[in-house]
């Protein structure tokens, strides 16, 4: 359950973003959360986007952050610019070949993707490349109850734990010559030899977990929160207000 931490990376502006705690990227996130409907005007999306990228530039996650934007971002802009740029209500249309192409609704299809692109960049940034180990200990040193703290990481590590353990049952059960391959009812028979060994070793990797948990404390509340700077505190109550304080001018002026 406690992950491995960041690297250690040379001292600068590199390891300090590297170096944020949970608590600070999630307020960051909410800030460009909140400053994301402040306005529809494109260079407002387009400079948070920008702003988010250099934020994963700084932390070493851009590749990732890209990779994961792009999966989550490609399929729906597809599904965007066909529906609202041949079917979007109530626009003058420009004849294309054999479409009719709606230019109201293509750039509305835009500001909605690049409202999109910064809301799923800002929870990219506060959980892309965190380990969740990192979390649970940041969760827990603040206050938040422990059960509470071990149920919402275990929910996330569970997907891809589980993955992981199968891939490696598989592997095993394949070398010992177990057939995989075939036709649907030989992997149905096979099925057993796959499902007892994953949900035992799911129950042994609990209770080796629970006991590791109890002797390190976890379940006993720190008497006082963990040290630090005022400057990452400044930072995430910064971001967060600012993103506020955007989404609430912008409500005044543009409406």
């Amino acid at each position: 359950m406690f992950g491995p931490s960041f690297r250690t990376y040379p001292p600068g502006i590199l390891s300090a973003f590297v170096d944020f705690k949970p608590a600070t990227w999630a307020g960051i996130a909410a800030g460009f959360s909140l400053a994301a409907f402040a306005s529809e005007k494109p260079a407002l999306g387009g400079g948070l986007l920008a702003a988010e990228l250099a934020l994963a530039a700084a932390s070493r996650r851009l590749r990732a952050f890209l990779a994961a934007l792009l999966a989550v971002l490609g399929p729906l802009a597809v599904s965007l610019f066909i529906i609202h740029g041949l079917l979007h209500p109530g626009s003058a249309g420009v004849s294309v070949g054999p479409l009719w192409v709606r230019p109201e609704g293509l750039a509305f299809a835009a500001r909605t993707l690049v409202r999109l692109a910064d809301l799923s960049g800002a929870v990219l940034l506060a959980t892309l490349g965190i380990p969740p180990g990192r979390i649970l200990r940041d969760l827990a040193d603040r206050g938040v109850p422990p059960a509470l703290v071990y149920g919402l990481v275990a929910a996330v590590r569970f997907v891809p734990e589980t993955r992981a353990r199968a891939r490696r049952i598989i592997a095993a059960q394949q070398t010992r010559g177990l057939p995989l391959d075939g036709n649907p009812v030989r992997r149905f028979r096979a099925l057993g030899a796959l499902v007892r060994p994953l949900l035992l070793s799911a129950l042994v990797e609990a209770e080796a977990r629970a006991v590791t948990l109890e002797l390190r404390g976890f379940w006993v509340r720190p008497r006082r929160p963990p040290a630090e700077s005022a400057a990452e505190r400044l930072i995430r109550w910064g971001t967060a207000l600012g993103g506020a304080l955007a989404l609430g001018l912008g409500r005044l002026v543009f409406g």
